[in-house]
């Protein structure tokens, strides 16, 4: 268990690189998955699950991301339905598709966490403290926009 949490913790990191460092949003996501796998033995893994569909949007299907997420809630534990970065990723992409229930999900996630409706916030640390790729970041922001 704690290789297995070791592991989680490693690739995680080097999603995070292969992401907001390299760019490389394919790779990243494929770290992302690899970890979010551990999720039956260690209780983190399952939060990678959020990070690994942000990386979706940012390859171009947004809608499979969507889904991914809209599963991730369905299926996830308490620790991750109470998640705030859940919740401000299933609102940016639904406000970005023309979905219902973003407003309900930006209130869940400032609800659990403030600083997601705050917009100089979500430009300046969303990638770098959560990983969270530059058209996930521009989705929340357009949204946060509208207020």
């Amino acid at each position: 268990m704690v290789q297995d949490a070791a592991e989680v913790a490693r690739l995680i990191s080097l999603a995070k690189t292969q992401g907001l460092e390299e760019k490389n949003w394919q790779l990243a996501r494929e770290s992302f998955t690899k970890a979010a796998n551990f999720r039956n033995t260690v209780a983190s893994a399952e939060l990678a699950r959020v990070p690994a569909a942000l990386a979706l949007a940012e390859l171009g299907k947004p809608e499979e991301a969507l889904l991914e997420l809209e599963d991730a809630f369905a299926e996830g534990t308490s620790a991750l339905k109470g998640r705030a970065e859940l919740h401000a990723a299933l609102a940016a992409l639904r406000y970005s598709l023309k979905r219902k229930g973003a407003e309900g999900e930006l209130s869940a996630a400032t609800l659990w966490e403030p600083r997601w409706a705050d917009e100089k916030w979500v430009k300046e640390r969303a990638g770098a403290e959560r990983g969270w790729p530059p058209s996930m970041v521009e989705r929340l922001v357009r949204f946060l926009e509208l207020d």
